[in-house]
């Protein structure tokens, strides 16, 4: 998961603060602990974090939550080598 052109990916200390700031301490907990894992990578002073792993801790099928989620962080979305 390492190619960032292949993965749509979130900025990950934007899912932390997010969730933080509405008071899910534990999940933004959980995510930042994400942060040396295959679901993770360093891109220009960044962690971005796969996608799909956000969407799969919140459970299938993207419930509003996500869906605002997505409308409040910076997403990466796959380019075209």
């Amino acid at each position: 998961m390492n190619n960032m052109n292949t993965v749509n990916r979130m900025r990950l200390d934007e899912v932390v603060s997010w969730f933080s700031i509405r008071g899910y301490k534990s999940t933004a907990n959980y995510f930042m602990s994400l942060i040396n894992d295959d679901c993770t990578t360093l891109y220009r002073n960044a962690y971005w974090i796969d996608t799909n792993t956000v969407r799969r801790h919140l459970g299938y099928p993207t419930d509003r939550l996500f869906q605002e989620l997505e409308c409040d962080v910076m997403t990466w979305m796959p380019s075209e080598a």
